[in-house]
């Protein structure tokens, strides 16, 4: 490294293209057909609770890693791995497959392909083992304990600058 030259460039492992030629590529029908799958959905909880393939549990992409395990201990189970447009579950089964994983398939076209053709959609956080630490709901997409306790804060907060 020198000040002149700066620090040498970093590659990034693969891209979309090299990932879809590590995983295979599964129509909505084939999933539907296939019930021995365990199915993941890699993106956000919020999308997660806004649908996902039915019996799909949450494991976000950027805890793919750590806790994939937790729902796929056998690095030889089949799974089907799913996310709203398919881009991200590409990225995700390539992941699986460098952590060894040897049998991983990804929905074509996520969820609006499944939806595309007709298929059910799953609502809410059913399949996810942990309480979602991802998204910070904020305005209307707070419940009503958290607008309260929202509330008391500003009230105890006016109460501590009064003059």
């Amino acid at each position: 490294l020198t000040l002149e030259q700066g620090s040498p460039a970093s590659s990034v492992t693969f891209g979309l293209d090299e990932a879809r030629q590590r995983v295979k590529s599964l129509s909505a029908q084939d999933l539907q057909a296939s019930p021995s799958l365990a199915v993941i959905f890699v993106d956000p909880s919020q999308d997660f609770a806004q649908g996902h393939v039915p019996g799909a549990n949450w494991v976000p992409r950027g805890f793919l890693e750590l806790q994939i395990g937790d729902f796929v201990p056998a690095k030889d189970t089949p799974i089907a791995v799913t996310c709203k447009n398919g881009q991200n579950a590409l990225l995700s089964g390539a992941t699986l497959v460098e952590l060894g994983y040897s049998n991983v398939s990804v929905l074509e076209g996520g969820l609006a392909a499944w939806q595309q053709a007709g298929l059910p959609v799953e609502k809410g956080l059913s399949g996810v083992m942990i309480p979602p630490t991802d998204m910070v709901n904020a305005g209307n997409d707070r419940n009503f304990s958290d607008r309260m306790l929202y509330l008391r804060w500003e009230t105890a907060l006016g109460d501590k600058y009064a003059t």
